[in-house]
């Protein structure tokens, strides 16, 4: 069965499924000769090609490209940054009324967008229409993670053009192999989506979602509508030849009441399509601790799940969210018992929550990911409390000692924690997905992990001043980690020296900052970012900051006995 994804159009064109029509085989073509290249990421596509006419197997002249690749026998299309595309020559596809098909196979450049565009072009008209649902995960090395596509369309002419282009130039790149073009004569009935697939129901819980029958050729005035299948249901009976033709929404119901896979047909006139839902049994759990506890055992060399449902009915809140450099969701949840990774690649249950959110009512199947304890969310996810008071969740106080120890650290993995008095050693900017090294009391490792590209600290400069480093605990490649969650996690307040009985005023300053009870050698003032800005030898109790603007810093006092940092507002 082909797997045929929505799509976006003008009212013309329609992916389809089923049919009942004769085709006219006008154009294929295999890329067959663009064999260069050595895999599908990477260095693996060949060189760009210029002239497109060369290395096609099908006897028409014409073919226009940008930024065209060669791919292990199919084609690559736009590079990181820039958008490419394929066009055909002109063909005749005004026969049999101007109804004609595309079909062809697709994938995204791992991590890029799962979307693409197809223009029909005429002579005095274009028409474009949303491809979705491309494979940009598992799209590199093997031809198998192409997805077959069907486009219908009616509005073919004696000298048509077929352009496949990115649908964006920034991340726009993907692949096509198998291309056909073909008129349809007689009759034609598509349905978008091809199937529709109810997963993971609840017993007793109600299910809507709409397909769309479209019509082409039509040449009865009334077409019945017709369902089989034990707990599926619809309201329309019968459509019209002008509701088809301009497409007509069908709303299918399931409502199941054990659980169980079902299954289920619905067509149009004597066209079907078929319907499958999943009906699921879930397990409630009422803490994360509990929660993780039910996760597979861990194992370092794979990733493995147990195909069970879990439903989370404490309250937890969200203390991490974000994307990594592939855009792939994941947020961090905690309550008073553990914590533990939400994985949500597409952000489908997600993407409409927030940091310092009180969630309950997760649903989901837990997954060891090479020994990282992951909930996978299948349902949407109740909030408790929109603006939950986010110090309910204290960070624990790890040590470099602590964070090797994979026995320790394994209780704590998604929390809150920090490590006092680090510095990083690393310089330069902070860019996503990379370890830096940290230095805290004399032992260095490299502990800090930027793994959100959203984090505001991506592409500034790296502090290099004494702090505490917070963040969320992280397990990867067999190590712990720590994720920094915005920039002050990582220029946060630390008071090195507690013992140190500093007094300063006025907090906001003007002009002076003054501070009792220490003999400070050295005073230094660091700004929001915690870039040092400013520099003093043996002051008498004033710090001068009258040149400053007017901000949030970090002044730092140094003496013999130690150091210590205030947070300033000036």
């Amino acid at each position: 069965m082909k797997k045929i994804l929505s799509l976006i159009c003008c009212g013309l064109l329609f992916m389809a499924f089923s049919v009942n029509a004769q085709e006219t085989l006008i154009l294929s073509e295999n890329f067959d000769n663009f064999s260069a290249g050595t895999g599908y990421s990477g260095s693996g596509p060949g060189a760009l090609i210029t002239n497109a006419d060369s290395l096609m197997q099908n006897p028409y002249t014409g073919w226009t490209s940008y930024y065209l690749y060669p791919c292990m026998g199919s084609i690559k299309l736009g590079k990181s940054d820039v958008g490419g595309f394929i066009c055909t020559p002109a063909l005749n596809l005004g026969l049999d009324g101007g109804a004609f098909v595309i079909r062809f196979k697709a994938m995204a450049w791992k991590g890029d967008n799962t979307s693409m565009k197809i223009v029909i072009i005429n002579e005095n008209k274009k028409d474009t229409i949303e491809v979705h649902g491309l494979d940009n995960v598992s799209a590199q090395g093997t031809t198998s993670n192409f997805i077959p596509f069907e486009v219908y369309c009616n509005k073919g002419e004696a000298s048509t053009k077929v352009k496949l282009m990115s649908y964006t130039d920034n991340k726009g790149r993907f692949f096509i192999d198998d291309l056909e073009i073909s008129t349809v004569a007689g009759t034609v009935i598509t349905y978008t989506p091809s199937t529709i697939n109810f997963e993971n129901v609840l017993p007793n819980e109600t299910v809507t979602k709409n397909i769309t029958a479209t019509g082409f050729n039509l040449e009865a005035t009334t077409y019945q509508v017709s369902l089989s299948g034990t707990g599926f249901s619809t309201t329309v009976t019968s459509i019209s030849k002008s509701d088809l033709e301009n497409g007509y929404d069908i709303p299918v119901t399931f409502a199941p009441t054990t659980p169980g896979d079902y299954t289920a047909t619905i067509g149009v006139g004597n066209i079907n399509t078929l319907i499958t839902g999943q009906c699921i049994d879930v397990i409630e759990i009422d803490n994360l601790a509990d929660l993780r506890a039910k996760a597979p055992a861990a194992n370092l060399d794979s990733v493995i799940t147990d195909n069970l449902y879990y439903k989370y009915t404490g309250k937890a809140l969200i203390t991490a969210y974000g994307s990594n450099k592939y855009g792939y969701m994941s947020m961090m949840i905690q309550d008073e018992t553990a914590a533990i990774m939400v994985y949500d690649q597409k952000g489908d249950f997600i993407s409409n929550l927030a940091k310092g959110q009180l969630i309950t009512d997760l649903i989901g199947t837990l997954t060891n990911y090479y020994g990282c304890v992951e909930l996978i969310p299948t349902k949407d996810i109740t909030v408790d409390d929109p603006f939950a008071d986010e110090s309910q969740i204290v960070a624990k106080e790890v040590t470099f000692a602590q964070l090797a120890d994979n026995d320790y650290m394994e209780p704590l993995q998604s929390q809150l924690v920090f490590v006092k008095g680090t510095t990083i050693v690393s310089n330069g900017t902070f860019e996503v997905n990379k370890k830096y090294v940290v230095n805290a009391g004399g032992t260095t490792d490299s502990v800090l992990y930027t793994m959100y590209q959203d984090a505001d600290y991506i592409g500034k400069v790296i502090p290099n001043w004494i702090s505490s480093l917070n963040g969320i605990v992280y397990f990867t490649f067999g190590k712990y980690v720590i994720i920094p969650r915005n920039m002050n996690d990582i220029v946060g307040i630390d008071e090195i020296n507690a013992g140190l009985n500093i007094e300063v005023y006025p907090n906001p300053v003007a002009n002076e900052l003054h501070f009792n009870g220490i003999d400070a050698t050295t005073v230094e003032i660091y700004n929001a970012l915690g870039n040092k800005i400013a520099s003093y030898n043996n002051l008498k109790n004033t710090v001068p900051m009258g040149n400053l603007a007017a901000g949030t810093y970090f002044v730092r006092f140094i003496t013999n006995d130690g150091s210590a940092v205030k947070k300033i507002v000036k």
